[in-house]
């Protein structure tokens, strides 16, 4: 990562470290909390990039493992955003596919388990112009998408070593644009919190600034604020 990227992870943990202490009261707000898990993910994904980034051409098993265990989590949140649906429409299929477990997915040999997400990833596009039906998201879908690419080429799928590497480049880069979105949207939901909770924000807005610890040449951090600093609290 460069300096930039770094600083911005570091503020990204800083922040999912606030939630880990205070999660009840982010939760209490439900699109606060879809941003929180959608951050998450990032978190999740940006790490794994690291990874790979990290052992270069080397540490294939590790690699592996780290990046099946982020698909297997991002596939039980498809799936379960598929599974009211399934039930619904009476899908057979979709019902087998959506009802998928944890320890279902452990259990798979590297072979069943690149069989089952691809049928998975398959449904989905099967029901494509009826996704608005269910909970899954555009966001989410595009997320699934991009880590069964990323597993794929980790398992000797879809790649060399070389290919690996710059496909987590161009990951990480995604990832953290997405995470610019983000907190855009995140940083406008936490408003309502100036006056429920201004502890609360004010922790947060600290969590939120993006600190230099390169130093510069100067030696000292930096910070640079999140958009719309100071705050105006919406209309009551």
């Amino acid at each position: 990562m460069n300096l930039h990227e770094e600083n911005t992870k570091a503020m990204i943990d800083e922040v999912l470290s606030l939630y880990g202490i205070e999660t009840t009261k982010f939760n209490k707000y439900s699109r606060i909390a879809a941003r929180i898990q959608n951050i998450l993910t990032i978190q999740a994904g940006i790490e794994n990039c690291q990874i790979i980034l990290k052992k270069g051409t080397g540490g294939k098993t590790r690699v592996k493992t780290v990046s099946r265990q982020e698909l297997t989590h991002m596939a039980l949140v498809v799936c379960g955003d598929l599974f009211d649906f399934a039930h619904e429409k009476e899908d057979i299929e979709l019902i087998r596919i959506s009802s998928k477990t944890l320890t279902d997915f452990n259990r798979m040999s590297e072979v069943q388990f690149s069989t089952e997400i691809k049928a998975i990833d398959q449904a989905i596009d099967g029901i494509s112009t009826r996704l608005g039906e269910t909970d899954l998201t555009p966001e989410k879908r595009s997320n699934f998408k991009d880590m069964i690419l990323t597993y794929n080429s980790v398992a000797g799928a879809a790649g060399t070593a070389r290919g690996r590497v710059t496909a987590a480049r161009e990951r990480m880069t995604a990832l953290f644009h997405q995470a610019e979105v983000e907190f855009d949207v995140l940083d406008r939901l936490m408003l309502k919190f100036v006056t429920e909770d201004p502890d609360l924000y004010t922790r947060y807005d600290s969590a939120r600034k993006i600190i230099d610890r390169g130093g510069g040449h100067g030696g000292g951090g930096t910070d640079t604020p999140p958009p719309d600093n100071p705050p105006t609290p919406p209309a009551q």
